[in-house]
């Protein structure tokens, strides 16, 4: 779950200039309750996942590879952190968690991350948040792109149909997305991963909503937003 940019809806933006932090924090714990009861079915047993080595931190969590001790599957679990001092924060995280892993869970395409299940506790303990999805052998586009930057010799390896394929997949993937009525909100390299052909798969559905929903917040990555929404 990426760190993003959250430009409150002027309702919301006149309850924090008010001082009416509390109604706003009421609204998402009621949010995060409703999500929890919705996705019951999805929570899986982490006994059976083995830790073999630490991905990445992110923002919000951290990332690491496991395996499947019955299938020999790696996986990839993010846990959220369990530092996080500011109470609006900490139920903006918990409330991306929920968000995610229900509209995720939709989806069965090869374009889009698959995902696994969720674990979290009955209580609000951070680092008890997890979510499970599939691993992507070549982490993402970013870090192939980070990789061209820095040797720029890399780029030969690249192939104009390796480039399309991934083009088409991102393509195809908003088309399921969106046919399913959801609007992501957050696409950027950081969240197309590549699996180990390289073929894409659209991730972080954190800020994702459904287009029927009225959009509370603008959500996004500064570098990526809409001119629209500047």
């Amino acid at each position: 779950m990426s760190k993003r940019i959250q430009a409150e809806s002027s309702s919301n933006m006149a309850s924090y200039l008010t001082g009416d932090l509390d109604s706003v924090i009421r609204e998402r714990k009621a949010e995060i309750d409703e999500l929890r009861d919705s996705i019951k079915d999805l929570k899986v047993d982490l006994s059976c996942y083995h830790k073999i080595r630490k991905l990445g931190d992110g923002a919000c969590g951290k990332a690491k590879l496991y395996v499947d001790s019955r299938t020999n599957q790696l996986v990839s679990i993010k846990t959220l952190k369990g530092d996080l001092s500011d109470q609006e924060q900490t139920v903006y995280t918990r409330l991306t968690f929920f968000r995610e892993a229900k509209l995720t869970h939709q989806f069965q395409h090869p374009a889009i991350i698959q995902f696994i299940g969720c674990n979290y506790p009955n209580g609000t303990k951070m680092s008890d948040h997890a979510f499970i999805t599939e691993f992507a052998e070549n982490y993402s586009l970013s870090s192939v792109l980070e990789k061209i930057n820095e040797n720029p010799r890399y780029n030969q390896k690249w192939f104009k149909t390796q480039r399309a394929i991934i083009a088409f997949g991102v393509a195809v993937a908003f088309m399921v997305i969106h046919h399913q009525g959801i609007i992501h909100r957050d696409l950027k390299p950081e969240n197309i991963l590549l699996n180990r052909s390289f073929e894409p798969k659209i991730a972080d559905f954190g800020g994702a909503r459904l287009n029927n929903q009225a959009a509370k917040t603008n959500i996004g990555t500064v570098r990526y937003l809409a001119p629209e929404i500047l």
